[in-house]
Protein backbone atom coordinates (compact mmCIF):
# COMPACT_ATOMS: atom_id res chain seq x y z
CA UNK A 1 0.00 0.00 0.00
CA UNK A 2 1.30 3.42 -0.88
CA UNK A 3 1.46 6.34 1.49
CA UNK A 4 -1.21 8.21 -0.47
CA UNK A 5 -3.69 5.32 -0.07
CA UNK A 6 -2.95 5.06 3.65
CA UNK A 7 -3.68 8.74 4.19
CA UNK A 8 -6.87 8.66 2.10
CA UNK A 9 -8.42 5.72 3.94
CA UNK A 10 -8.95 7.55 7.30
CA UNK A 11 -10.22 10.56 5.41
CA UNK A 12 -12.69 8.39 3.51
CA UNK A 13 -13.86 6.78 6.77
CA UNK A 14 -14.30 10.22 8.33
CA UNK A 15 -16.38 11.40 5.38
CA UNK A 16 -18.55 8.27 5.49
CA UNK A 17 -19.09 8.63 9.23
CA UNK A 18 -20.04 12.30 8.87
CA UNK A 19 -22.44 11.39 6.06
CA UNK A 20 -24.07 8.70 8.18
CA UNK A 21 -24.54 11.16 11.05
CA UNK A 22 -25.96 13.75 8.69
CA UNK A 23 -28.36 11.20 7.27
CA UNK A 24 -29.53 10.33 10.78
CA UNK A 25 -30.31 13.97 11.52
CA UNK A 26 -32.03 14.33 8.18
CA UNK A 27 -34.26 11.36 8.95
CA UNK A 28 -35.21 12.86 12.32
CA UNK A 29 -36.02 16.16 10.62
CA UNK A 30 -38.06 14.39 7.95
CA UNK A 31 -39.92 12.44 10.62
CA UNK A 32 -40.75 15.69 12.42
CA UNK A 33 -42.05 17.22 9.18
CA UNK A 34 -44.16 14.15 8.42
CA UNK A 35 -45.58 14.21 11.95
CA UNK A 36 -46.40 17.92 11.59
CA UNK A 37 -48.12 17.30 8.26
CA UNK A 38 -50.12 14.37 9.67
CA UNK A 39 -51.22 16.56 12.57
CA UNK A 40 -52.30 19.33 10.19
CA UNK A 41 -54.24 16.86 8.02
CA UNK A 42 -56.02 15.41 11.05
CA UNK A 43 -56.97 18.92 12.25
CA UNK A 44 -58.35 19.79 8.80
CA UNK A 45 -60.31 16.53 8.72
CA UNK A 46 -61.76 17.38 12.13
CA UNK A 47 -62.91 20.78 10.87
CA UNK A 48 -64.24 19.56 7.52
CA UNK A 49 -66.08 16.55 8.93
CA UNK A 50 -68.01 18.43 11.60
CA UNK A 51 -71.72 17.73 11.44
CA UNK A 52 -73.80 20.43 9.76
CA UNK A 53 -76.54 21.76 12.01
CA UNK A 54 -80.01 21.27 10.58
CA UNK A 55 -81.96 24.44 9.90
CA UNK A 56 -85.66 24.50 10.73
CA UNK A 57 -87.89 24.71 7.66
CA UNK A 58 -91.15 26.56 7.68
CA UNK A 59 -94.14 24.61 6.39
CA UNK A 60 -94.93 27.23 3.71
CA UNK A 61 -91.48 26.95 2.02
CA UNK A 62 -91.26 24.82 -1.12
CA UNK A 63 -88.20 22.60 -1.53
CA UNK A 64 -86.94 21.28 -4.87
CA UNK A 65 -84.21 18.77 -5.67
CA UNK A 66 -82.13 19.00 -8.84
CA UNK A 67 -81.18 15.69 -10.38
CA UNK A 68 -79.62 13.51 -11.58
CA UNK A 69 -76.42 15.32 -10.61
CA UNK A 70 -74.06 18.05 -11.75
CA UNK A 71 -74.75 17.64 -15.47
CA UNK A 72 -78.21 17.38 -16.97
CA UNK A 73 -78.85 15.32 -20.11
CA UNK A 74 -78.23 18.22 -22.54
CA UNK A 75 -75.19 19.70 -20.80
CA UNK A 76 -71.85 19.88 -22.62
CA UNK A 77 -69.33 17.77 -20.75
CA UNK A 78 -65.65 18.81 -20.86
CA UNK A 79 -63.20 16.63 -22.77
CA UNK A 80 -60.45 16.15 -20.21
CA UNK A 81 -58.00 14.27 -22.50
CA UNK A 82 -58.16 17.16 -25.00
CA UNK A 83 -57.11 19.75 -22.42
CA UNK A 84 -55.22 22.80 -23.73
CA UNK A 85 -52.95 23.19 -20.70
CA UNK A 86 -49.81 21.55 -22.03
CA UNK A 87 -46.33 22.16 -20.59
CA UNK A 88 -45.21 23.67 -23.93
CA UNK A 89 -47.68 26.53 -23.57
CA UNK A 90 -46.00 27.79 -20.41
CA UNK A 91 -42.66 28.29 -22.20
CA UNK A 92 -43.87 29.88 -25.42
Amino acid sequence: MTAAVRTRRPLLLLVLAAGALGYGFQSAQEAALVAEMDDAVSRVKGIVNQPVPALPRRPDVEVAMFGPGWFHAGAAKPSLPASTSRPERFWS
